[in-house]
């Protein structure tokens, strides 16, 4: 999906959750690249600061990505980096 839809899609959810009187607290992303790229250009999300901020509201919505796939690239950089380095692969 390209940086330019999804800036738009998140901005279309959540203002349509709170056109419905629901407050989002978290977004839950899955670490895929146009996300993170989307999340620190357009919103500074950051590794200090993982939330951001709508329409001037003070209001944080953080920012957290899903454990399956945390799970998955930590696998990935065990299998790719350390296994070689004791030798294992």
């Amino acid at each position: 999906m390209k940086a330019a839809r999804l800036r738009q899609i998140i901005f279309e959810a959540i203002h349509l959750l709170n056109s419905l009187g629901l407050k989002l607290k978290v977004l839950v992303l899955d670490q895929e690249t146009t996300q993170q790229m989307v999340l620190k250009q357009d919103f500074h999300v950051t590794h200090h600061e993982p939330w951001l901020h709508l329409d001037g509201s003070n209001e944080k919505i953080y920012v957290v990505w899903d454990v399956p796939h945390l799970l998955k690239n930590v696998r990935s950089q065990i299998m790719k980096h350390i296994l070689q380095v004791i030798g294992l692969k």
